[in-house]
């Protein structure tokens, strides 16, 4: 995990929170690490939408695509 920044100190969010940021790659089982993120202390939240949506536009260098649940 990285420790999110602005500048020279660390960014907080509106309620005073840190933000780590950690590149996992591929999720085997996003359901299962969201559950293990909610009991997990300290964690106030996380960054796995699940179940919002049933459309997502991803755009690139290539233009834009849509991805479909």
């Amino acid at each position: 995990p990285t420790l999110r920044m602005a500048g020279a100190s660390s960014y907080l969010t509106d309620n005073g929170n840190h933000i780590l940021d950690l590149a996992t790659g591929a999720i085997e089982d996003p359901h299962a690490l969201a559950e293990r993120l909610d009991a997990t202390v300290g964690v106030v939240e996380h960054g796995l939408f699940l179940d919002m949506t049933d459309l997502c536009l991803v755009a690139d260098q290539e233009g834009v695509r849509e991805r479909d649940a």
